[in-house]
């Protein structure tokens, strides 16, 4: 009877973990120390294999940046948003638009992971929101609040990029060994047409401009490394090329984290930011 009863219980506790096995497989989450990492093995994973709980937030390790755990759940506009992020403490922002549209696009598994209570997420971007469902990006009125939240973000340190980059920090700038000029330690901090960027580098003096789509580019391949040394607030960031088939209203703006050029109106604000740069 005993080994009866003893087979019964042996049975049970066997088919439990069988069954919690299969769960685990199904989800392919594993508890890490410091929360839960999805492993690629997950449907979910095809949506978000880059996301885990951090200490402070959820970990995107694709865009090197930690979510906050949930928005700020109330509407809100931009002004209010802007402030509620800095109000969270030192390096909290509000996320560029890409970073949104990657977050968003990524839905499913960030929805179980991050509380969101809105419809339209505000960017950094001025103005500019994404909409948590189709990820797309909206400008409109700053005072707009209705359904309008904000999910703040901070970046985490990444020094080894630092590694063999060829970029320095001295005491007025970034040294970049490879071009051998100094890039400023900060953008200009917000959207700004062409004219206005090259005037705010030539303000600042000492011969600074901004810099060539080539300068841009080889920055851009060092991107990473960059982000160590010099505070990016945005996306797209202005060169000092006119171009040259459309002189008269166009200029080259650089997607620094892919290098990519693109031909924009010279009196459009649209996410352009100016990165000034002068010889040493």
């Amino acid at each position: 009877m005993k080994w009866l009863l003893f087979f019964i219980l042996t049975s049970i506790l066997l088919g439990a973990c069988t069954d919690n096995a299969s769960v685990t497989q199904q989800s392919a989450l594993e508890r890490t120390p410091d929360g839960v990492h999805v492993h690629a093995q997950s449907s979910l994973v095809e949506i978000a294999e880059d996301q885990e709980q951090a200490l402070d937030g959820v970990r995107d390790q694709a865009q090197r940046i930690v979510w906050a755990a949930k928005d700020n759940g109330d509407d809100i506009n931009w002004h209010s948003a802007v402030e509620y992020c800095a109000g969270l403490g030192t390096g909290w922002r509000l996320p560029t638009v890409s970073q949104l549209m990657v977050l968003f696009t990524k839905h499913e598994p960030v929805k179980s992971k991050i509380n969101l209570t809105g419809q339209w997420y505000w960017s950094l971007d001025e103005f500019e929101s994404v909409h948590r469902e189709e990820g797309d990006p909206f400008t409109g009125s700053a005072m707009v609040e209705e359904d309008h939240r904000a999910l703040c973000v901070h970046r985490e340190p990444n020094p080894k990029a630092l590694e063999h980059s060829g970029l320095e920090r001295i005491f007025d700038g970034v040294y970049d060994h490879t071009l051998n000029v100094i890039w400023d330690t900060s953008d200009n901090d917000k959207s700004i047409d062409w004219n206005a960027a090259i005037e705010f580098c030539r303000m600042l003096g000492e011969g600074r401009t901004l810099p060539t789509v080539a300068q841009l580019q080889a920055l851009s391949a060092r991107h990473e490394a960059a982000e160590e040394l010099i505070e990016l607030t945005g996306d797209w960031y202005w060169s000092s090329e006119k171009n040259a088939s459309r002189a008269a209203w166009s200029a080259w703006a650089v997607w620094l984290e892919s290098g990519e050029p693109a031909s924009n109106f010279l009196d459009t604000d649209y996410r352009g930011r100016a990165l000034c740069v002068r010889r040493p």
